[in-house]
């Protein structure tokens, strides 16, 4: 349930000063309950002809129209017949406004377009390679400056969020449909989309068209009505005091009640030293569980029919707690403590049901817009690159932030993200280079430097090590990294030390400009081993030294000794004449 707030100025003034967060601010995350997860089995597929349910797809190469797949359930494929027309995939599904995410696997030159309410169309072809004609377009509206797409055969995500159109009583339309975050490869390709229809309606059938071949996993989905929880009859008392804990409100003398329309602490008439408790009737309109968080700067509690629900207790800044409830539907007894010892003031509730969207209860307009905010301002990048540009900062791996890392862009697109510790290739991406912004705003762990396109990871951790069974986890003994030194060509060479052997550790766009190339020397190499690849599922493809990582990336051999696949299922490869050199493409 969620309540609302403000977010008052620090001052030395004794006027109730109030304001909102600066655009500059990082609003706080937020959470939610879980997705649904769609079963894309047997009856699903039978109930949709040209559609078959298989266990796995993988691709023999980017230029394959006609995957591998083995026997089993959990992925849909869709097999055309000869007069080529598509397929119509129908979910199941009919929704009104929808949270959707979902994999896809596209063969060379694949077509499929998702269909919102049957009838809002989003393009998801194969544009890998081209210069126009991006993947992602919805209703016409085409993506700029940025393709998204994987090479064909490998799996690719899809996200967005949908609102239906909205009528007033009598039918009439009084708000188009929109979509939002329409993101591909966990790239935003459009922020927020109007869209038009002849014949609007509430709810309609999530659809699917596809030609041969195309694949579809991991649908996971959200959908929601127009329900809320309502929070009325709102009444406060309010104290005045020093705390820097949360008081026992049964021990305070009340210095004022009254009414309010949201909580609102601006009743205290004054910045700081005070408490509030807050009473009201809550009108739940659906049994479930619910998803509900508290973002309080200084400390409070919310009680609903006199359980404690949330506790957030004297912590010096902006706080957040949030937890799952199993609320009834009807009216509920609601209350809410609040103390503000001095500087930021925040009080916050944000919730989520079943059928029913994050959201707030009336709240201050400015602290609402900025919890909700859309980052879609005009960013500072590094891009057009005339040579080689290299980027200290910080970046993200696996959801963790690294601070010893390296961005380097090239003139060709090909990009790549080093890390500095044990010069293991982390990321490569293709397009555009580097957005900075993060680097200058906010602070802490979103102070990031982000690829311009979609990235593929690839591995932490040591490149090189001593020949065994198993990958290390830690450095050997004697291995020290020596930095690096650039090259006639702009590029870096990594160099580190095992004892006293050396090695070189260069990474460059393909010739072809397709992928990218690393070539990793040694000065003994017949001791050691490279890494090429850590997976959950590594296939060997029919040609020999090509292999499928995670339908992620594709990675060829192109020169080293024996290429073995550990226990751990590490993919390794011994040195051959001091080298090992291998591609990756994605």
């Amino acid at each position: 349930m969620a309540i609302a707030g403000f977010i008052a100025a620090c001052s030395p003034s004794t006027t109730n000063t109030v304001s909102t967060p600066t655009e500059e601010e990082e609003a706080p995350p937020l959470e939610g309950l879980p997705m649904q997860s769609l079963a894309l089995g047997t009856a699903l597929a039978e109930s949709n002809e040209g559609w078959s349910t298989v266990a796995a797809v993988y691709s023999d190469s980017y230029a394959t129209k006609n995957p591998n797949t083995s026997e089993g359930e959990g992925v849909l494929i869709s097999r055309v017949s000869e007069d080529g027309q598509m397929n119509t995939l129908n979910l199941g599904i009919t929704h009104q406004d929808l949270d959707l995410e979902f994999e896809f696997l596209l063969p060379s030159e694949g077509q499929a377009q998702l269909l919102l309410q049957g009838q809002y169309p989003v393009n998801l072809n194969d544009s890998w390679g081209a210069s126009s004609d991006y993947i992602g377009a919805v209703q016409g509206t085409e993506v700029k400056d940025m393709n998204t797409c994987k090479a064909p055969g490998l799996w690719q995500q899809f996200s967005a969020s949908f609102h239906a159109p909205r009528f007033d009583e009598s039918g009439n339309l009084t708000q188009k449909a929109t979509i939002e975050d329409v993101m591909i490869n966990g790239k935003t390709v459009h922020h927020t989309l109007e869209l038009e229809s002849d014949s609007p309606v509430a709810t309609g059938p999530l659809q699917m068209l596809a030609s041969d071949q195309v694949a579809v996993r991991n649908v996971e989905y959200k959908a929601y009505g127009l329900d809320s929880l309502r929070l009325e009859n709102i009444r406060y008392d309010l104290f005045y005091g020093d705390w820097d804990k949360l008081p026992d409100f049964s021990q305070l003398e009340v210095a004022k009640s009254g009414t309010a329309d949201f909580l609102d602490v601006k009743v205290a008439g004054q910045p700081d030293k005070y408490a509030l408790k807050f009473y009201g009737d809550l009108y739940v309109p659906t049994d479930g569980e619910y998803f509900i968080q508290s973002m309080i700067d200084d400390g409070g509690e919310l009680f609903i029919d006199g359980a404690l629900v949330l506790h957030n207790d004297g912590e010096p800044n902006f706080g957040v707690e949030q937890t799952l409830t199993t609320l009834t539907a009807g009216k509920h007894d609601f209350e809410m403590t609040f103390f503000q010892d001095h500087w930021g003031t925040a009080l916050v509730v944000v919730y989520e049901g079943p059928g029913i969207a994050k959201q707030t209860l009336p709240s201050d307009p400015g602290v609402k817009k900025w919890i909700f905010r859309k980052d879609n301002r005009s960013l500072p990048v590094v891009d057009d690159l005339q040579e080689p540009e290299l980027l200290r900062g910080f970046a993200n791996f696996k959801e963790k932030k690294l601070t010893h890392v390296i961005s380097v862009g090239t003139p060709q697109g090909v990009h790549f993200l080093y890390d500095l510790d044990q010069t293991s290739l982390l990321k490569v991406w293709q397009g555009n280079f580097a957005d900075v912004a993060k680097m200058w705003l906010g602070r802490g762990e979103s102070q990031l430097m982000e690829p311009m396109n979609a990235a593929i990871e690839l591995n932490q951790g040591l490149s090189v090590a001593p020949k065994g069974k198993s990958w290390p986890t830690t450095a050997p003994d004697g291995y020290k990294n020596k930095g690096y030194d650039i090259q006639d060509n702009g590029l870096p060479i990594f160099k580190y030390l095992i004892g006293n052997d050396q090695f070189t550790d260069i990474s460059e766009p393909a010739e072809d400009r397709i992928g990218a190339v690393r070539t990793i020397s040694s000065s003994n190499g017949s001791a050691y081993r490279c890494k090429l690849a850590e997976a959950n599922n590594i296939q060997a493809l029919s040609q020999e030294g090509h292999y499928n990582i995670d339908g992620q990336y594709y990675l060829i051999v192109l020169d080293a000794g024996a290429v073995e696949l550990l226990d751990d299922n590490t993919l390794v490869a011994d040195f051959a004449n001091g080298k090992v050199q291998y591609k990756v493409i994605w």
